[in-house]
C-alpha cells in the first residue's frame, strides 16, 4: 500500500530555500542507506526549488497539491497566515500520498550530524518511536512563559476532544515522528463522522503534532514508545549562545542526536560553530591548576 516504509518529510518554502538546501547536503553526507526524503512546497515556490535542489535519487520534490489538494485550506485563520496553516496540513495529510507508512517531519533549518540509520526511528519490535516530553525547561524562561500556556490550553482542548484527560499533557514541538495508519484510523474515527476536513481543527488549535500525539495516547497507547528528542532545537540565540560558552560541540551533540536545528527565526548560522579554542583551552587549564591545588593544601592539611 505505502511506497517507502519509512521516509523524511520537509514541508518549506523559498524564504528556507538556503537552509534546505543545507539539509539536504548534509543528507547527502549521512544517508548511507538511501532513505527517502520528500521536500514539498506551494506551486509558485516549485520552479525555484526545482532548479535548486541537487538531483540525489533519494531526494523528491513535491508540491502540496501533489500531496493533499483537497485539504489545504484557501483563505487565512484569524490570527496566521496561510502558508503556517497549510505547512500543518500538509503534515498531517501526508499519509494520504501513500508514498511512506511511516514519516519524520523534519525543517528545513534542520540538518543531519552522524549517519542516518532507518533503525534509529523504530523499537526493537518494530512500533515507530514518538517523540513526548512534558518540556518543563522550555518553559522556565519568562519569553515562554505566555506560549507554554497557550500550549498547555490547547492540549488540554484536544483531549477533551478526544474524551480523555491527561496531566503529564505530553506532546512535542517538532521534528517528530508520524505514522500513516494512526493518521489514517484518525481521519476515519474522527474527522468524518463530523465532517471535518484536516485543515478545520487548526482552528480550534493550530498545533499539529499535538492533534497526532495526542490521538495516539488515547487510542493506542500500547502502540506509543516515547523517547526524547531525535533532534537539538536552538530556539533562540541565547540557547545557542549558552551551549557554545558550555563547550559543547557539534560532537558532542551528535552523541546524543541524529541532528540539530538552527532556528531561522533569529537569523542563526547556517551551521553550528565550535566553541572559542582559547576560552576552552583557558577552561581545562583553571581545572587542572584548581585540582593541582586542592591535592597541594590536602597534604598539607594532612601533615598537621
Amino acid at each position: 500500500m505505502y511506497k517507502h516504509h519509512f521516509a523524511f518529510l520537509c514541508k518549506t518554502y523559498r524564504g528556507d530555500l538556503e537552509r534546505c538546501l543545507v539539509l539536504v547536503e548534509s543528507m547527502n553526507t549521512y544517508n548511507e542507506e538511501g532513505l527517502p526524503l520528500f521536500v514539498v512546497v506551494n506551486q509558485n515556490d516549485y520552479a525555484l526549488f526545482e532548479t535548486a535542489l541537487p538531483g540525489y535519487d533519494w531526494l523528491h520534490l513535491l508540491t502540496d497539491e501533489d500531496v493533499c489538494a483537497a485539504e489545504l485550506a484557501r483563505t487565512p485563520y484569524e490570527g496566521f497566515e496561510l502558508g503556517y496553516i497549510n505547512q500543518q496540513v500538509v503534515k498531517l495529510a501526508f499519509y494520504q500520498s501513500c508514498l511512506a507508512e511511516h514519516y519524520l517531519c523534519v525543517d528545513a533549518d534542520g540538518q543531519f550530524i552522524r549517519p542516518i540509520k532507518k533503525s534509529d526511528y523504530f523499537y526493537s519490535d518494530g512500533r515507530p518511536y514518538t517523540v513526548l516530553v512534558q518540556d518543563f525547561d522550555a518553559a522556565l524562561p519568562l519569553r515562554s512563559r505566555a506560549y507554554a500556556e497557550q500550549f498547555r490550553q490547547w492540549l488540554m482542548h484536544i483531549q477533551a476532544r478526544y474524551g480523555v484527560s491527561d496531566e503529564r499533557y505530553l506532546s512535542c514541538s517538532g521534528f517528530t515522528l508520524l505514522s500513516s495508519p494512526i493518521l489514517e484510523g484518525w481521519q476515519q474515527s474522527f474527522l468524518q463522522p463530523q465532517r471535518l476536513r484536516i485543515r478545520d481543527v487548526f482552528k480550534e488549535a493550530p498545533v499539529e503534532f499535538s492533534w497526532y500525539t495526542q490521538w495516539l495516547l488515547a487510542k493506542h497507547p500500547d502502540y506509543a514508545v516515547a523517547r526524547e528528542p531525535f533532534f537539538k532545537i536552538f530556539h533562540y540565540r541565547d540557547d545557542y549562545t549558552h551551549s557554545r560558552h558550555q563547550f559543547v560541540h557539534e560532537a558532542d551533540i551528535a552523541r546524543r542526536y541524529v541532528g540539530l536545528c538552527l532556528n531561522s527565526n533569529w537569523n542563526a548560522p547556517y551551521y553550528y560553530q565550535p566553541p572559542n579554542p582559547f576560552l576552552e583551552a583557558l577552561f581545562h587549564f583553571k581545572k587542572a591548576v584548581s585540582r593541582r591545588t586542592h591535592k597541594i593544601f590536602r597534604g598539607v592539611l594532612k601533615k598537621r
